[in-house]
This record gives structure tokens, sequence and C-alpha cells, in this order.
């Protein structure tokens, strides 16, 4: 259980990584405010982790998405 959860925070890192980037795409946009929105939902009406593994692959788009925005940002002050 704890390379899962381990896993998982740092999916929920990238999300929020990606979130705080300065010029994101619409694209970006629209998947954080979506995962944003769905999380929300299932959290107030459902409280079941179960629905969240369908939406699974979603989440991990975004934190690889957030963790490469950061890399690249890392990557251009040191060059």
């Amino acid at each position: 259980m704890g390379i899962a959860q381990t896993l998982w925070l740092l999916i929920l890192a990238g999300l929020v990584l990606g979130w705080l980037r300065q010029k994101p795409g619409l694209g970006e946009c629209v998947l954080y405010v979506t995962l944003l929105g769905l999380s929300l939902f299932l959290t107030i009406f459902e409280c079941r982790g179960r629905y969240l593994l369908l939406y699974a692959p979603y989440y991990v788009i975004g934190g690889v998405l957030g963790w490469r925005n950061l890399y690249q940002r890392l990557a251009r002050g040191r060059g």
C-alpha cells in the first residue's frame, strides 16, 4: 500500500504543479478543471473511491503533464 499511496501523492503533486503553470494551454486547462470538478462531484455525492478508478488514466496524464512542465522549467533555467 505504501507504494500505491506514494504514486497517488506524486500524481496529485503533478496536478498541482500543472495547475500553477504560468501559461497552460487550453487543453491543459480543460483537463485540470474537469478533474477538479470530477473530484468534487465524487467527493460530495458518491463518497466511493471505486469511481475514481474509471478516470485514473486522466489523473495520470494530468500528473505527468505537471511534472513535465516542471522539468522543462528547470531545464530552461540551467541552460
